[in-house]
């Protein structure tokens, strides 16, 4: 679930900047291509809700690297809009929530959270067959 929610960022954001913006989810150390995303999972968390359901917290900071010295906020407001509502290669849905923007050397960084919920299925084992053999002792 984590990494469809990732994958239906970095496609949003393809869908809306396609070729001007490269997006990155792994760490670069040479060769950033600017104006590009680095999209990158902060702390994502599980918690049950009950015996039947689950919900996983998927933060996520978007790091915009302008290519420019002045951090570009009118992509950052624009993100705002962008990944309100994602959706998935399988049509899940989800909204953003937590939106709050920060600026880290020149950087603009998008902060942004989707909660998934999903039903818990519990894993047991199960045992194909059990053979038992009893006799009375004599005596």
């Amino acid at each position: 679930m984590i990494k469809a929610v990732l994958d239906a960022v970095c496609i949003k954001l393809s869908e809306v900047y396609g070729d001007s913006h490269r997006i990155y989810t792994e760490s670069v150390e040479q060769g950033l291509v600017e104006p590009c995303f680095f999209v990158q999972l902060v702390d994502a968390s599980k918690r049950r809700l009950n015996a039947s359901r689950q919900s996983t917290l998927v933060p996520l900071v978007i790091h915009h690297f302008s290519g420019t010295a002045e951090p570009d906020y009118d992509v950052a407001d624009e993100l705002f809009d962008v990944l309100n509502i994602i959706r998935t290669d399988r049509g899940a849905r989800y909204r953003g929530t937590d939106f709050h923007i920060d600026t880290v050397d020149d950087v603009v960084q998008v902060f942004i959270t989707y909660e998934a919920y999903a039903d818990y299925v519990e894993q047991s084992a199960v045992m194909d067959s059990v053979r038992v053999q009893t006799r009375l002792k004599e005596g």
